[in-house]
C-alpha cells in the first residue's frame, strides 16, 4: 500500500515528457540549436503555443472534422494579452501538422516533431 502511494505521488509531481512540435525556427529555438529566426512557432500539445516571445496557453479546443481542431489561445507578451484562434490540422501524408490563423487561413505554418 505504501509503495502504491509513493508511486502515485511520484507520478503527480514529476513532469511528463511530451512531444514538442515546431517549424524549423521553433525547433531550433526549442533545441537550442543555431539558426534561430523571428518566425519561431513551438507547439506543446495540450498546453501552449509559443510564437517568438509570445506565450499562448491553450484555453479551448473544438474538433471541426477528422484530424482538425479550432484551438483558442490566450496570448501574452509584456503587458499585452489577447485571444487568437487557430485551425490545426493533421497532415494526411505525414506526422506533421498545419497551423493557420482563423483570421487568415491562407497563412499556414507546417510544424513537425522537434528532435
Amino acid at each position: 500500500m505504501k509503495l502504491a502511494l509513493v508511486v502515485i505521488a511520484f507520478l503527480l509531481t514529476t513532469p511528463v515528457l511530451a512531444d514538442v512540435y515546431g517549424n524549423n525556427a521553433g525547433c531550433a529555438l526549442y533545441l537550442d540549436a543555431p539558426g534561430r529566426t523571428d518566425q519561431a512557432l513551438i507547439w506543446f500539445p495540450g498546453d501552449r503555443v509559443e510564437f517568438n516571445a509570445d506565450i499562448c496557453p491553450i484555453t479551448g479546443m473544438r474538433q471541426i472534422g477528422i484530424g482538425a481542431h479550432m484551438v483558442t489561445l490566450s496570448c501574452t507578451n509584456r503587458d499585452k494579452t489577447w485571444e487568437s484562434v487557430y485551425l490545426v490540422r493533421a497532415m494526411t501524408d505525414s506526422d506533421d501538422f498545419d497551423f493557420a490563423p482563423e483570421a487568415n487561413p491562407g497563412e499556414r505554418t507546417k510544424v513537425s516533431l522537434c528532435q
